[in-house]
């Protein structure tokens, strides 16, 4: 098998909502979900003119299991910054959302203290309430509050070697030309319906969310359909690359 950067079209699985929960999976893979407030979705068709898109690198972890060799999580790793770089594209803002299970994966004070202060990043710490903002008896330590935070382009190679903590953390991020922030802000409080998720992708260009176990990548946005994605990431000469980079599998 030749390899290369596949780009599958989510829509259809994505918003089958029935199968979905069949399935114990997240709606719309967790994208833009707060832990302290229920998700309500109920009208796939508000989502229906916007482009999902599942990426993944048809490189895959040998000797795996009767169920087929999920895609290799450490050579996503390594080809994320480029894939990332080439979704930003030219003069545009990256916002990250980093859910941690505890403080010990990712302490929201350290990294204000450490990291966005010290650059001058803004970010928002939202507080960790609602319905099932109760955490006594789990065993972890909870968290401070969700924080969002603007990121440096220039630092996009950190954010793999950094937050790739499968299964620890999960990471999602908005690209935009101007700042997401207010946006995110003032859409935080709202229901957690279609609407709201809708509302965020008017705002910005682009929505992702890293898969679960950091082997490829959900992409949301109604600015571009596959032709748009595919230019935009320059995919002949990704795919390049990638062949270049990635011996073939013996036969």
């Amino acid at each position: 098998m030749t390899t290369e950067l596949e780009i599958r079209d989510a829509r259809h699985s994505s918003l089958d909502y029935e199968l979905q929960r069949q399935q114990g999976a997240p709606l719309l893979q967790g994208f833009f979900e707060f832990w302290g407030h229920p998700r309500r979705f109920s009208r796939p068709h508000v989502l229906g003119d916007c482009s999902l898109f599942d990426l993944h690198i048809t490189a895959y972890v040998q000797e795996w299991g009767p169920c087929g060799p999920p895609p290799h999580p450490g050579i996503f790793k390594r080809f994320f910054p480029t894939i990332l770089t080439r979704l930003l594209g030219a003069r545009n803002r990256l916002t990250l959302f980093v859910q941690p299970t505890d403080r010990d994966s990712f302490d929201e004070l350290n990294v204000i203290e450490t990291l966005l202060v010290p650059r001058r990043l803004p970010y928002i710490l939202f507080s960790k309430t609602g319905p099932r903002g109760d955490f006594s008896g789990l065993p972890i330590r909870p968290n401070v509050g969700y924080l969002i935070f603007e990121w440096s382009t220039t630092l996009v190679d950190d954010i793999a070697e950094r937050w790739f903590l499968s299964p620890m953390l999960s990471i999602e991020g908005y690209i935009s030309r101007e700042s997401a922030l207010a946006t995110i802000s003032g859409l935080h409080f709202q229901e957690d319906t279609e609407e709201r998720v809708r509302e965020l992708l008017r705002n910005i260009e682009m929505g992702f969310k890293v898969w679960p176990d950091n082997n490829g990548l959900f992409v949301l946005t109604d600015k571009l359909d596959l032709g748009g994605l595919r230019e935009r990431l320059q995919i002949a000469d990704l795919n390049r690359m990638l062949q270049e980079a990635i011996p073939r599998p013996p036969a």
